[in-house]
C-alpha cells in the first residue's frame, strides 16, 4: 500500500522517502551499489593499510565509474611492466578485451544463477574458455 505524499507516491514502510527512482535515473543504482559497499568496508580497509575500491556492475553491462578507472590504470600499469616497447600494444584493447570477458562472465553467472546452477555452487571453477567471447560461443554474434 502506498500514499501520496504531495505529488509522488512514498514507500509504505517508510512514508518520509520518496517513491525509489534507481530505475530512471541512468548509473543510480550502481551510486547507491558503491556507496554502500563504500560505507561497509572502506574504513575496516584502511584499518589494515589497504585501499578499498568498491568495483559494482549492473547484471546488463554498465559498469561503474570506480571500476572503469580501476581497469584503465591496470592496463596502463600492464604496458608498462611489460609492453613499453611494443607500438603494436594497446591499453585500450587490452582494457575492452577485459570488458568483455567480465561483461561475459557476469552475464553467464547471472543466466546460471536464474537457472539455479551458480558457479558458486561448482565444484571448482573453471577458467572462462576463449571461444566464449571470440569464437563460436553463446555470446557470439554468429
Amino acid at each position: 500500500m502506498q500514499r501520496r505524499t504531495g505529488d509522488r507516491l512514498a514507500h509504505a514502510d517508510r512514508p518520509g522517502d520518496p517513491m525509489n527512482l534507481t530505475n530512471q535515473r541512468p548509473g543510480s543504482a550502481l551510486r547507491a551499489a558503491e556507496k554502500r559497499k563504500r560505507d561497509l568496508y572502506a574504513v575496516a580497509c584502511a584499518r589494515g593499510g589497504h585501499t578499498f575500491l568498491p568495483l559494482a556492475f549492473e547484471s546488463y553491462g554498465r559498469w561503474s565509474s570506480t571500476m572503469e578507472t580501476f581497469l584503465h590504470k591496470l592496463g596502463k600499469a600492464v604496458k608498462e611492466a611489460h609492453y613499453r616497447d611494443d607500438r603494436d600494444f594497446s591499453t585500450g584493447r587490452v582494457v575492452a578485451r577485459w570488458w568483455a570477458l567480465l561483461s561475459c562472465a557476469v552475464r553467464r553467472e547471472c543466466a546460471l544463477t536464474v537457472r539455479g546452477k551458480s558457479e558458486a555452487a561448482a565444484p571448482f571453477i573453471r577458467p572462462f574458455p576463449r571461444d566464449e567471447v571470440w569464437g563460436r560461443g553463446p555470446y557470439s554474434p554468429h
